[in-house]
């Protein structure tokens, strides 16, 4: 009985330690704004889902695939942060930086912030245009996205059937 017990404090432990990993991006990290054009997929199994593609997902061609991936963003006059450059290796940052960590899979970088989960029927109110999202970055270059905004005010959304980019 008494092993039994301590099998279940052991799972226990292990899930609520891979739940942390996986929100602490959006409890510990700095905010920032990044350009996106979403598209609409939809699954059977995980539900509605946005891709997104963000302007910091082009990869420079001196990046390999495979190949870990480190940006400098730097916050624009447009309140948007932009790459500053790319590296294959932890980069020196200034004040008002910050880095994101990603993996080349070639002419792109993901960051593990592509895809956002969306409740069914869900869609914006008004047109896609100027949209962007706000990602938590840790320190060590993990992100998660919080939320999607337009005109950098939250985005707001209607509940019908239908598709995301369905008037």
């Amino acid at each position: 009985m008494k092993k039994h017990f301590i099998a279940i404090i052991v799972l226990v432990v292990i899930f609520v330690g891979f739940l942390l990993y996986a929100a602490w991006p959006t409890m510990q990290g700095t905010g920032v704004e990044l350009k996106l054009l979403p598209v609409d997929p939809f699954d059977l199994i995980r539900g509605q889902y946005l891709i997104l593609n963000y302007e910091i997902n082009q990869a420079p061609e001196e990046i390999s695939a495979g190949s870990q991936v480190f940006v400098v963003l730097e916050k624009g006059e447009d309140g948007i942060h932009h790459p500053v450059r790319y590296s294959s290796e932890w980069p020196d940052i200034t004040a008002g930086q910050v880095v994101i960590r990603g993996v080349s899979s070639g002419r792109r970088v993901d960051y593990g912030i592509e895809s956002l989960f969306m409740e069914r029927g869900a869609r914006l109110k008004d047109r896609m245009v100027n949209m962007t999202a706000y990602v938590r970055i840790l320190p060590d270059g993990r992100a998660s996205v919080i939320e999607l905004r337009k005109d950098h005010e939250p985005a707001e959304f209607e509940y019908r059937e239908g598709n995301f980019l369905e008037r």
